[in-house]
């Protein structure tokens, strides 16, 4: 089981997860702190698939939907996932437990990149930038197609890139040289990779 453990003592993660998910459905306009977020984000990538699919990343998915994040932790949370910890976190080793932390630092960012393309825009022309060139040095860097892994669930990364490309592509602000290079780089990694894509990958990055 894993656990955080502070000053106060011992914290279950997944007791934390299933308090804050009933908060969030019960508690009109229930908020988040600053804390609680970064507790979150120190588990994005953890290798038990029940605990970072099921849990976590539900529980912020419903976080963003229900708008118990503020503009200030979206962007923060974005320029954490950005950072060599999260979205290239181990990129240079081979076949890693650290492909989760990359894969789900994607779809994380497209949780946010929708958001403000839908219900408040917040990030300037700047930021979107920024997201789609980290995104194609990830997609460049990338070589992990792993899909499912047993005992440990879907990693995935190239089907959650895709989704974030996807929600750029969308997105009225990202300037069109961003977006030609997204569609480049794409193009490049699906025609060049030299390994067989075995989950429908290729479908959601094109």
């Amino acid at each position: 089981m894993t656990i955080f453990i502070e000053k106060s003592g011992v914290i279950v993660i997944e007791k934390f997860i299933t308090d804050l998910l009933q908060k969030v459905e019960t508690v009109e306009q229930f908020k988040m702190d600053d804390h609680d977020i970064s507790l979150l984000m120190a588990h994005l990538g953890d290798s038990d698939a029940s605990l970072r699919d099921e849990g976590l990343y539900t529980l912020v998915a419903l976080l963003v939907e229900k708008n118990c994040l503020n503009t200030v932790q979206l962007r923060t949370m974005k320029n954490q996932l950005l950072s060599k910890n999260y979205l290239f976190k181990g990129m240079q080793e081979d076949e890693t437990d650290d492909i989760f932390w990359r894969s789900f630092s994607n779809l994380y960012l497209g949780v946010i990149v929708e958001y403000d393309r839908t219900k408040e825009h917040f990030m300037s022309t700047k930021e979107l930038s920024e997201i789609a060139l980290n995104l194609c040095c990830y997609l460049t860097l990338e070589n992990d197609n792993r899909g499912f892994i047993e005992g440990k669930g879907w990693a995935h990364a190239f089907a959650h890139a895709g989704d974030l490309a996807n929600e750029l592509a969308k997105h009225p602000y990202l300037e069109s040289s961003d977006l030609s290079l997204l569609i480049v780089t794409i193009f490049r990694k699906v025609t060049n990779f030299g390994k067989m894509f075995s989950f429908g990958e290729e479908e959601r990055l094109i």
